[in-house]
């Protein structure tokens, strides 16, 4: 049975067995319990993660209560097997099977954490018992003053006295606190009596105000949709807890982040107002946020830690690569149009490249350069080349700061993983204990004494590393692609990629797959309801797999073959053509054309079916700059692909 609709609900859910093993579990149960999903085994009882104070919840070792009836939500308190505590509303729900005369085999258990909640409650509710102390010695004074009011005047002068110190009293003690407090009623007016720091919170003053008008609500859509929601509060359409859950909860006004949480003000049984709880959480936004940077820059040394051998490759690529675009810029260089594209190439990779380790500064700043560089593309064509030319020469100045601002921003962080790592990341070219150029150097030696057989069998042994290596940062990179957009991925399937390559001939080649692979997740893989819908298994397939074509006997090595395969949704040859259309394209010329040469449209320089440019995809630029490095290697690039079934790139290149 497909459980995956409540993959993204809100509310907890665990589904059981008649054995009372866990099932399934969404991700709200997996965070309250503090594990993924994943960690959850189905040979454990379901209580070994999480028990109730009551034993007799079908969950629980000898319960039965939900086992043959459905059980509306009732209030109890949990434990995780961490030790965790909490309160929350659990119901549970027979799963009727198809056939109806067969026992329940499986049960869904639904919770509402109520944790926090109570504890805002409790907080708020020992509050309102202090007031509630002061407000009763006041109605014990105001029933003195009238007993001694008709005939002593002076006392009631100075209970008068009396009774107004103490609201003053009462006023300045609740504007004190750090939250503020106001009621609105169902015409959404807000009450007069509401603390000051609700003036301070909002920068308005509340009085005769509606609810949305503090909220900055001014489109009329918005306000409809909270008039609605007020109507739905106080005409008892749904639970309030439930109702208040449709409500604002967080909102942004003025650069100033702040949370509301709401309560009943009951007359009886009906509800007379809702009392709104504002603080202002912009400092807690603000530590979060920089605990976010703080747990990015972890995961980032985790990852160079794990792949130091292809980090290390990183950093010299990148050098190499930013020191290229700088010459491309010079002064003694000659621009041209094909100076635009190899600068955007390069740009390119070193933003997909940086992404694997998650060096987000360089990631952005390159994001940011390429977009300056994007409004100078559509002129960027040999036939516009007299136009383009001295616009790209008119804006060299900015592109040239941009590009020394780059480097130093990518001098400065590798400089500082140099000292984090003891010196080994700036200057060694490999892990070997001696040095490459003394390893490189006695080869040549070997060369030039005319043994050519030892001399290739050294560079092989000593020089040439696992394929690999240099790719498998890819896969991490992938998992986190595919968990931004809600996809779900199998571990990659790597086949032959321990044979050796030449890291001095393959790195640049290698470097720029990363395009490639961040292509396969973006556009390849489908979402998990789809693939099921489709007859797929949810996780996407990503296989690389690589070998030496041998040709014959005068070389152990003739043709690098390499290739990158999907079981995603394929490249719709229709949607490259309408996009070829719409860049230009001449119709007859197209139709002439098989399905096959179609897709191969996707290397051409700006060619992109991304319907808009984002961190990942979108500007055209990653399949033109491997087919580029392939094509210079003397090699061919191609794709094979079935609409629906799936997409594999093939790289070949001639040994030199």
């Amino acid at each position: 049975m497909d459980y995956s609709v409540f993959d993204n609900q809100i509310d907890a859910v665990l589904i059981i067995d008649e054995e009372k093993r866990p099932v399934y579990v969404n991700i709200a149960l997996a965070t309250i319990i503090g594990v993924s999903p994943k960690r959850i085994k189905s040979n454990k009882f379901a209580y070994e993660y999480i028990s109730f104070e009551s034993e007799d919840l079908l969950p629980m070792p000898n319960g039965t209560l939900g086992k043959d009836a459905f059980i509306p939500y009732q209030e109890y308190k949990f434990k995780t097997f961490k030790g965790n505590e909490g309160t929350a509303l659990v119901s549970i729900n027979p799963i009727a099977n198809e056939n109806e005369s067969e026992p329940i085999k499986f049960w869904a258990i639904f919770m509402k954490d109520m944790t926090v909640e109570i504890q805002l409650q409790e907080k708020y509710k020992e509050q309102l018992n202090q007031k509630e102390g002061v407000i009763k010695e006041l109605q014990k004074a105001q029933a003195e003053l009238n007993e001694y009011s008709q005939n002593l005047e002076k006392m009631v002068a100075q209970r008068t006295q009396e009774l107004s110190e103490s609201n003053k009293f009462i006023q300045a003690m609740v504007n004190s606190l750090t939250e503020g407090l106001f009621v609105f009623n169902k015409e959404s007016d807000i009450l007069d009596h509401y603390t000051s720091v609700c003036e301070t919170i909002f920068d308005v003053e509340l009085r005769k105000k509606k609810f949305w008008d503090i909220l900055s609500v001014e489109d009329e859509s918005e306000v409809d949709s909270l008039k609605n929601w007020t109507n739905c509060l106080f005409d008892d359409m749904l639970p309030f807890e439930d109702a208040i859950a449709l409500g604002p909860q967080e909102i942004i006004k003025e650069n100033k982040h702040i949370s509301l949480k709401y309560f009943p003000l009951l007359e009886g049984e009906s509800l007379e107002g809702v009392v709104v709880v504002a603080k202002d959480i912009t400092e807690e936004v603000a530590m979060r946020k920089e605990l976010e940077e703080i747990q990015a820059q972890a995961q980032m040394l985790l990852k160079v830690v794990k792949n130091r051998e292809q980090f290390i490759r990183y950093v010299h690529d990148s050098e190499k690569m930013m020191k290229s675009c700088l010459e491309l810029i010079s002064d003694d260089r000659d621009i041209s149009v094909e100076t635009f594209h190899t600068l955007s190439r390069l740009l390119h990779t070193i933003k997909g490249s940086s992404s694997i380790f998650s060096i987000n500064h360089l990631v952005h700043m390159a994001h940011h350069y390429e977009d300056e560089l994007a409004m100078l593309k559509e002129f960027a064509t040999e036939e516009m080349a007299d136009e383009f030319i001295p616009m790209f020469q008119e804006q060299l100045p900015i592109i040239s700061k941009n590009l020394q601002n780059l480097s130093d921003a990518m001098k400065d962080i590798f400089s500082e993983f140099d000292q984090m790592f003891g010196g080994t990341i700036l200057g060694n070219q490999s892990k070997l204990e001696v040095d490459e150029t003394l390893v490189k150097s006695f080869a040549e030696k070997l060369k030039n004494a005319g043994d050519l057989e030892l001399y290739e069998e050294f560079r092989r042994e000593f020089l040439y590393r696992p394929i690999h290596n240099f790719i498998s940062a890819y896969e991490v990179m992938m998992e986190r692609l595919a968990e931004q957009a809600g996809k779900r991925l199998d571990p990659v399937k790597w086949i032959g990629t321990e044979e050796k390559v030449d890291p001095d001939r393959y790195d640049e080649l290698l470097a720029s797959l990363v395009h490639y692979f961040r292509n396969a997740v973006d556009h390849g893989i489908e979402a998990p309801e789809l693939r099921t819908e489709n007859g797929k298994p949810a996780e996407g397939t990503v296989s690389v797999e690589f070998e030496y074509i041998h040709k014959g006997d005068e070389s152990p090595y003739d043709i690098f073959s390499l290739s990158i395969s999907d079981d995603g949704q394929g490249i719709s040859p229709e949607i490259i053509k309408a996009r070829l259309l719409e860049n230009g394209f001449d119709q007859g010329s197209l139709q002439s054309k098989t399905d096959s040469e179609i897709i191969q449209y996707i290397f051409e320089p700006g060619f992109s079916t991304a319907k808009a440019v984002t961190d990942v995809s979108g500007r055209g630029i990653g399949m033109d700059a491997i087919k580029n490095i392939v094509i210079n290697m003397g090699g061919n690039i191609y794709v094979q692909s079935r609409p629906g079934k799936g997409t594999r790139l093939n790289i070949l290149i001639p040994e030199a």
